[in-house]
């Protein structure tokens, strides 16, 4: 057996132990999440909420979803009226069982309180339980937050919260004034929150491998914006149409003339290839401290490095994407499925001819996506097993994986706004894909990067000089640890050729000869094969137990439609 084939042994049997997960979990598309992390994946739902209202000009509802949430980690925040206190002499524990009676009637003993409450708190926030299915059971949810009135789903699952509500913690019995209007997890707290977890947590000294904050991966945003909150900030000022421009070093927007459409699409995508991106990269590098710590499954800086793993994988792909989306004849249509960071890799590969395997074709899975797939895997197993130093560079070639579609998308939009429709739409798409980017062409060069920002940025002239910026990308690849193969060409389907007007050409640049083709690459390269095989053949396995377990097995008798006998 190579080592991959036991590092997925290890996976495996890791769940069954004091320390491990079960193998309950639902997984994301072909990684085995090792916790339960639906909840974190909602966070899509968010998304595609606030997409809904800019869709239909709704700015202020938009806003209100991207700063209150509602569909991950929802919670009740209650003001105790009688008592006035946390009667409990020593407290309240975080995680402690709130017992209170539905709209429908029904006793919902399964909320836990949000935090640790003093005994002369007045205030108590708890969560509801989120199924660790896909798909939330109907009648038990409770998704309020931020959403418009029509849009709430508050039937079950919420605390009543007219005239008061009434709740039991333990033997005591608390009447509070409650609301549901605020979610615990939200796209804008992806973004505020980010000098105190990726800037100012912890360094362990001890080790000789990168760990701590500054995070490697957030650090040359913050040098370039000059704002912790720079992905909050952009946005803020798309919704309410204000300049964005003020405080930042470089790479600020101003919106205060800017059409709908532009201050549309700047928050569309802003919000997921700006917020959620980073935080997704932001979990990968919380696994490398949680393991560095201690405990592989439990310390004091989060819930354990495999959880804070799966949590990236989550916030990468979202919940709505399924592993039958994977099937060949859904293939066409996968890069409509999906609102985070995994579907923009697979739109952008159509467009760049970067599918498949090989990176070659215009259908199906982006190329980036079944490489980050491999190294979401390969990294949860180095946790499973304690190997901290190692997962190092898998996070790493994670992030560079990452950044592919943003500057696929930078230079679709250049050529589109300088060559084909040239509409405010575009405008916007293409100033917020180089925003997401451009920190990474600044740390290679401030002269490349202001180059690309001059004539992407949302207040610039309708004129793209896309040369220049296919030019100043290229100039950064090798820096920012892509290729040209990576990144590939704005490809004309009608033609089966690369889009050339006008004299910009939009077909790949040619990466500079390297010893990639030598024997020993060649050896390690098919060694990696071999793992991943052993990798891929479990978790066949895997799935093939979570489409029983669910009644959808995957081999039928053809002739009666029933389970086909055991062979």
């Amino acid at each position: 057996m190579n080592d991959e084939a036991r590092a997925a042994v290890a996976a495996f049997v890791a769940s069954a132990s004091p320390h491990g997960r079960a193998l309950s979990y639902e997984p994301i598309l072909t990684y085995a999440s090792g916790s339960k992390v639906t909840d974190h994946a909602n966070i899509d739902l968010d998304q595609a909420a606030i997409e809904t209202e800019l869709s239909a000009g709704n700015f202020a509802n938009a806003k209100a979803i991207y700063t209150n949430g509602a569909h991950s980690k929802p919670m009740a925040v209650c003001t105790l009226l009688a008592p006035p206190t946390v009667q409990t002499a020593g407290g309240i524990a975080k995680k402690t069982a709130v017992t209170f009676t539905d709209s429908n009637g029904a006793t919902i003993s399964t909320a836990l309180t949000a935090a640790a409450y003093a005994a002369t708190a007045t205030e108590i926030e708890f969560t509801y339980a989120v199924s660790s299915s896909r798909v939330q059971l109907a009648g038990t949810e409770c998704y309020v937050g931020g959403l418009p009135a029509a849009k709430q789903t508050k039937v079950g699952g919420c605390i009543p919260t007219v005239p008061n509500s009434t709740f039991t913690i333990g033997s005591q019995t608390y009447i509070a004034s409650c609301s549901n209007a605020k979610a615990g997890r939200t796209l804008q707290g992806f973004s505020t929150k980010a000098k105190h977890v990726m800037y100012d947590c912890p360094v362990a000294s001890s080790v000789s491998y990168k760990n701590g904050c500054p995070y490697t991966s957030y650090e040359p945003y913050y040098a370039y914006y000059g704002d912790y909150a720079y992905a909050d900030t952009l946005v803020l000022s798309a919704l309410d149409k204000t300049n964005g421009a003020a405080g930042f070093t470089n790479g600020g927007q101003d919106f205060s003339s800017a059409v709908d459409d532009i201050r549309k699409e700047f928050t569309k995508k802003g919000t997921a290839y700006m917020n959620s991106w980073m935080y997704a990269i932001r979990e990968f590098e919380d696994a490398i401290d949680d393991c560095t710590v201690g405990d592989l499954t439990s310390n004091a800086l989060s819930s354990g490095p495999v959880h804070a793993w799966d949590e990236g994988v989550a916030f990468y792909a979202g919940s709505t994407m399924e592993f039958d989306h994977l099937l060949a004849g859904n293939l066409p249509t996968l890069d409509q499925k999906g609102k985070l960071a995994y579907t923009l890799a697979n739109k952008r590969c159509k467009n760049f001819k970067t599918c498949g395997p090989s990176g070659d074709e215009i259908l199906g899975e982006a190329k980036v996506n079944i490489d980050l797939f491999d190294d979401f895997r390969r990294g949860q197993h180095e946790l499973l097993v304690g190997n901290c130093a190692a997962v190092v560079p898998y996070k790493d070639a994670i992030v560079k994986k990452m950044t592919v579609p943003l500057i696929q998308g930078t230079l679709r939009y250049a050529y589109k706004v300088k060559n084909l429709q040239g509409t405010p739409k575009e405008k916007g798409e293409g100033a917020i894909f180089a925003a997401a980017v451009l920190p990474q062409v600044h740390a290679c060069s401030p002269a490349h990067a202001k180059t690309i920002f001059d004539n992407m940025r949302a207040d610039a002239s309708p004129t793209v000089d896309f040369m220049a910026v296919k030019r100043a990308f290229e100039a950064c690849y090798s820096s920012m640890g892509v290729t040209c193969k990576d990144v590939g060409g704005l490809y004309r389907d009608a033609t089966n050729g690369y889009y050339m007007d006008n004299g910009d050409d939009a077909s790949p640049c040619v990466d500079p000869s390297s010893s990639a083709d030598d024997d020993s690459t060649t050896v390690a390269v098919a060694a990696g094969i071999g793992g991943g095989v052993g990798a891929v053949l479990l978790l066949l396995v895997i799935f093939m137990i979570f489409k029983e377990k669910k009644g959808k097995p995957l081999f039928y008798d053809v002739n009666t439609g029933s389970k086909a006998a055991a062979v």
